[in-house]
């Protein structure tokens, strides 16, 4: 049967341009709007020689990320002298009874390892003391950083040494989902392949 042209067909073609549209959106998940995001930033100082906690702590958590993402306050961060790091049920990187020497500690209360990758902010001390690990000093954007040159931490659930240190000290750790691969200059995060 041929139907002329007229206002039946003029809204058939509508309504099968309509199905067509649904259907083209029934086609699975949209990939996401963002391909890259920033990583979890914390910066944290000490400073007049005080150890324990630190002074001042900052953070930035991205609003997007792939897989798990243990976030910042599940971190724990301190700077103590040996006798503290061992009452605390760290282990020390420190030489026996040296007075002077200070660690880094992270306890990670999340269930999972963090891929951290950390630099000291420039000025914010001496240089790394011998025995040191942590040893990358951030550009004055610690964002512009190449995470292939900073230090790489894993840090695992519980209470672990990062690095001999200095007692005045301003770190900044960057990570990213576990779903997720840190790349750059600039710092980001992309979901893995």
């Amino acid at each position: 049967m041929y139907f002329k042209t007229g206002p039946w067909r003029r809204g058939m073609t509508v309504v099968l341009l309509t199905a067509a549209g649904i259907l083209a959106g029934c086609n699975g998940p949209t990939p996401p709007s963002k391909i890259a995001w920033p990583p979890v930033w914390i910066t944290a100082t000490w400073s007049g020689g005080r150890t324990g906690p630190p002074l001042q702590l900052q953070s930035q958590t991205p609003e997007t990320w792939d897989g798990q993402l243990c976030p910042p306050a599940g971190l724990d961060l301190y700077n103590i002298d040996r006798p503290q790091s061992l009452s605390m049920g760290g282990n020390s990187d420190c030489a026996p009874f040296d007075p002077t020497c200070v660690n880094l500690l992270i306890r990670n209360r999340c269930p999972s390892t963090v891929t951290a990758v950390m630099c000291v902010a420039s000025g914010s001390g001496a240089a790394p003391p011998r025995g040191a690990s942590l040893t990358a000093i951030c550009p004055t954007d610690p964002t512009q950083a190449d995470p292939l040159a900073l230090s790489s931490e894993p840090l695992f659930p519980g209470l672990y040494p990062v690095s001999v240190t200095t007692a005045n000290l301003t770190v900044n750790i960057f990570y990213c989902g576990s779903g997720d691969v840190l790349t750059g200059p600039p710092l980001k995060c992309s979901p893995l392949p």
